[in-house]
């Protein structure tokens, strides 16, 4: 990781929205390492778009991306695949692959990046799939799986990329799960590592008494509060 500067960085990024919220209209926003960031969209489509431009899963129509410093083709796909595979994202839009078991999913990046399809499963990933009563559903299409084990099945996906940066969309969910103490010991890891997270916006007391800075996105535009005792903004 970076000693100095920004983890991720976009500049200006333009982004049209398709469906819901107003997109992104020139916003601009440096994340940095040991950032616990509480992202507050005023209307939460707005939110995920951010989330999903900070992942590079979003090209702007204008605007450059950084990560660790280092400026991104983001027309090039398979440029950007070493940037994706150190990048964290969990959110609901996120999708396991269908015709795949649970195991071939967790294995697929690392099968790819590796080169071979005789690498297994790490011992910290296998016992995150214990602690999250996955471990014996690794044959299993996701299918065959109920959403909640879906949604923690990515949780270590992502987390087992060893990611410099985790971004996570509404985190209530998985709050509300029994799961999400394991889940809550994760995290503070990585935080303790002062690699940074950014969520959007979320009551539960774990974020709120982690967060360091806060952000307002309100009508395509990034601001941060005057005051940090501000009540998170609700989405409609």
């Amino acid at each position: 990781m970076m000693e100095n500067g920004p983890i991720v960085e976009i500049r200006d990024y333009v982004i049209a929205s398709e469906k819901a919220g107003c997109g992104l209209q020139g916003c601009s926003l440096a994340i940095e390492a040991g950032q616990v960031l509480a992202l507050e969209p005023v209307d939460p489509a707005d939110g995920l778009l951010l989330l999903r431009a900070l992942a590079t899963l979003e090209i702007p129509e204008r605007g450059a991306y950084f990560f660790m410093g280092q400026r991104q083709k983001l027309a090039d796909y398979r440029a950007l695949l070493e940037c994706k595979r150190r990048i964290g994202y969990i959110a609901r839009d996120a999708a396991l692959i269908s015709n795949l078991s649970l195991r071939e999913n967790l294995l697929l990046m690392r099968w790819y990046f590796g080169n071979s399809f005789d690498l297994e499963l790490e011992d910290d990933e296998l016992e995150l799939c214990r602690q999250l009563d996955l471990e014996r559903k690794m044959e299993l299409r996701p299918s065959d799986l109920d959403p909640a084990d879906v949604q923690f099945a990515l949780v270590v996906r992502e987390l087992s990329k060893k990611p410099n940066v985790i971004l996570m969309d509404r985190p209530e969910d998985l709050v509300a799960d029994r799961r999400f103490q394991v889940l809550r010991r994760e995290l503070k890891k990585y935080i303790l590592k002062q690699v940074p997270l950014v969520f959007t916006a979320c009551e539960h007391d774990f974020f709120r008494r982690l967060s360091n800075r806060r952000l307002i996105l309100a009508e395509g535009r990034l601001r941060e509060p005057l005051h940090r005792g501000q009540p998170l903004l609700q989405g409609n």
